[in-house]
C-alpha cells in the first residue's frame, strides 16, 4: 500500500537555513546523515487521522486534591452528580474519650471549608467579603443535602493485596444507614460563624458560644441530628469499640453525603479539599470540682469550691480520615446536542477525545522514507454552537496505545506541549487549542518498535498532578477532578479549515526523490 494513500502532501520549499537547533538534534534518532544544506527540502503532510468520543466510566477516587460536590447540568454533556464519603478519626482513643457525667449534647455540626478568596471589600457590617472559588454552574440555586451514617466498611488496606492500599473508583456503590441530616442548602460567603447554645441537664440554656476560627473562612456548616448521634456516640447501641481508632471505624464506618436536586435549575458543583473538614460533637456535663483541679476538660478556668458540681463546655473534634472518597454519577442517557461529527472532552469521569493518527502501514511506509521531523503537531477546532459554557483552559495529550507520557512531555515540557486555549494578542480566545508532539512523533519513525496502530487521547488537564514526577514515572495517573468540558470537531471534511488533523513538517533528501 503506497504512502499517498493516507498523506496527502503539500509541498513547502523553504530554504534549510529556517531548520531550527532543535530539528537538528534529532537527526541522529532518524538515522539521516547531513552533507550540506543543498542535500534536503522540506515538506509538511497532513495525516487522515480517525477519532472517537471515550466515555469514561471512573476515576480514582481517593488521595485527591479536590473533591466535587454538588450537582452540575449542561445541554452537551448531561448531569454530573458529586458526593462525599469519608470515615472519621477519634479525637481521643482509650479512656480519654469519655462525655462524663449527666451530659447533653449541645450542637452537632459538619464543617466542610470552601476554597475561598478574602476580598479587599467589606460586607454592610464591617466583617471581610469573601468569594468562593472554584464553583461550577449558578451559585445562585440551591440543592438539597443530605448526610448519612456510612453503612459501607472502607478497608483500609487492599483485601486482595495487604501490602497495598487500598483504592477506590468514582463509580463504586455505597449503603446508607441513619439519616442524620437533610435540609436545603445554598452557597454562602456568610458562613464564617457558628452560635452554640449550651444546656443545663434539665435542657435549659445556660449560655451562647459564638464559635469561629482565627481567619475564619466561610465554610459549609450542616447541625446533624444530635438525637441520631447520641444514640450512636453517647448510647452507643451498636456497643462500638472506642478504644482505637481502627475499631471506632470498624463500628461506625463514615459519613455519606450526598447532594438532591430541589428542581430543573442548573445547580451548582463545588471543588473542595477536604483537609479541614470535621464533624465536631459540642456538649456540656458535670464536673465535681476536686483538691487540685483548677481546669475543666476542655483548659478553661473552675470557678466554685472544692466538691462543687459544676457545668462545663466540651467539644470533641472528628477528622475526615485519610480515606476520603469523591462519587461520581454522570447522566449519560443525555443526547449530544452537537452531533456525531464531533468529540466531547469532559473532566471528573466524563469522556476524552482518541485519534488514531498512524496504522501500522502508515509507520512502516513512513519509516521507509527516512524522514527528518522538524515540527508534529495537532490543532483542535471548538465547536462554538455547542451549549455549554464551562470550556477548560488547557486540555492534555498523552500515548493512549500505551497509556503513558508522550516524549515530548519529557524532552520539552508541558508550557511546548502546549494544549492552553489560544489567545490573540488581547487575550480573545481563538477557539482552538494547539499541541506540538514533534519528539512524540520522531521517535516512532525512528524506532523499530513494532505497532498494530497509534492512537493518542486527549483529556482535561488537572493541573501539576498530572504531569510525571521523574523520568520513570511514565504511567498516566487515572485522576481527574475538573469537570469542565468541550466539545470538538472531528476529522470531518464538512469541517473544512476547523477539521481535525494531524500536521507533520519534514525534511527529505532529494537524492530519495
Amino acid at each position: 500500500m503506497k504512502i499517498k494513500n493516507y498523506f496527502r502532501y503539500l509541498g513547502l520549499a523553504t530554504a534549510i537555513a529556517l531548520c531550527t537547533v532543535s530539528c537538528e538534534k534529532e537527526i541522529e534518532n532518524i538515522g539521516v546523515d547531513l552533507i550540506d544544506n543543498d542535500t534536503f527540502d522540506n515538506h509538511q503532510m497532513t495525516s487522515k487521522i480517525q477519532s472517537e468520543t471515550l466515555d469514561i466510566t471512573s476515576v480514582r477516587a481517593t488521595g485527591l486534591q479536590q473533591y466535587l460536590f454538588g450537582i452540575l447540568k449542561d445541554n452537551e454533556f448531561g448531569t454530573l452528580k458529586g458526593s462525599l464519603i469519608s470515615q472519621l478519626d477519634l479525637p481521643f482513643i482509650g479512656n480519654d474519650y469519655t462525655f462524663g457525667d449527666n451530659m447533653i449534647i449541645d450542637e452537632v455540626i459538619l464543617d466542610i471549608p470552601y476554597q475561598a478568596t478574602r476580598t479587599t471589600e467589606k460586607n454592610g457590617n464591617g466583617t471581610p467579603k469573601f468569594e468562593i472559588d472554584s464553583v461550577y454552574g449558578d451559585s445562585t440555586q440551591g440543592f438539597t443535602i443530605n448526610v448519612y451514617e456510612l453503612g459501607t466498611f472502607l478497608n483500609t488496606l487492599d483485601p486482595l493485596d495487604p501490602s497495598k492500599n487500598a483504592t477506590y473508583s468514582s463509580d463504586k456503590e455505597y449503603q446508607k444507614s441513619t439519616v442524620l441530616y437533610s435540609e436545603p442548602f445554598q452557597i454562602s460567603t456568610y458562613d464564617t460563624i457558628a452560635y452554640v447554645e449550651r444546656h443545663l441537664l434539665d435542657g435549659s440554656i445556660y449560655d451562647t458560644d459564638t464559635i469561629k476560627a482565627t481567619n475564619a473562612f466561610p465554610s459549609i456548616k450542616l447541625r446533624l441530628n444530635k438525637e441520631a448521634i447520641h444514640t450512636i456516640f453517647v448510647a452507643n447501641n451498636d456497643e462500638i469499640d472506642f478504644t482505637t481508632i481502627a475499631s471506632f471505624q470498624q463500628g461506625f464506618r463514615g459519613l455519606y453525603i450526598e447532594p438532591e436536586s430541589l428542581n430543573d435549575n442548573n445547580t451548582p458543583l463545588i471543588s473542595l479539599s477536604l483537609n479541614a473538614a470535621t464533624m465536631k460533637i459540642y456538649f456540656s456535663n458535670d464536673l465535681v470540682k476536686d483538691e487540685g483541679v483548677t481546669e475543666d476538660l476542655n483548659g478553661n478556668g473552675v470557678n466554685g469550691e472544692e466538691g462543687v458540681t459544676i457545668r462545663t463546655k466540651n467539644t470533641f473534634t472528628f477528622r475526615f480520615s485519610a480515606i476520603k472518597i469523591n462519587k461520581l454519577e454522570r447522566d449519560l442517557a443525555l443526547p449530544k446536542v452537537s452531533g456525531e461529527d464531533r468529540l466531547y472532552i469532559q473532566g471528573a469521569a466524563g469522556s476524552e477525545a482518541i485519534i488514531e493518527i498512524f496504522k501500522e502501514e502508515d509507520i512502516a511506509a513512513l519509516r521507509d522514507q527516512k524522514l527528518l521531523i522538524t515540527e508534529a503537531n495537532i490543532i483542535l477546532h471548538i465547536d462554538q454552537e455547542a451549549e455549554t459554557h464551562l470550556i477548560p483552559t488547557q486540555l492534555f495529550i498523552y500515548d493512549y496505545s500505551k497509556n503513558e507520557h508522550i516524549r515530548d512531555i519529557f524532552s520539552e515540557g508541558i508550557n511546548v506541549v502546549g494544549g492552553t486555549l489560544l489567545r490573540d494578542k488581547d487575550g480573545n480566545s481563538l477557539h482552538k487549542y494547539k499541541f506540538s508532539i514533534t519528539d512524540y512523533i520522531a521517535t516512532i519513525l525512528s524506532s523499530k518498535e513494532d505497532f498494530e496502530s497509534l492512537k493518542l487521547g486527549v483529556k482535561v488537564y488537572n493541573g501539576i498532578s498530572e504531569l510525571p514526577k521523574g523520568p520513570s514515572d511514565i504511567t498516566i495517573k487515572n485522576t481527574s477532578w475538573t469537570p469542565k468540558g468541550v466539545v470538538i470537531f472531528n476529522e470531518s471534511e464538512v469541517h473544512g479549515d476547523k477539521k481535525l488533523e494531524l500536521n507533520i513538517y519534514y525534511s527529505k533528501s532529494n537524492n530519495n526523490n
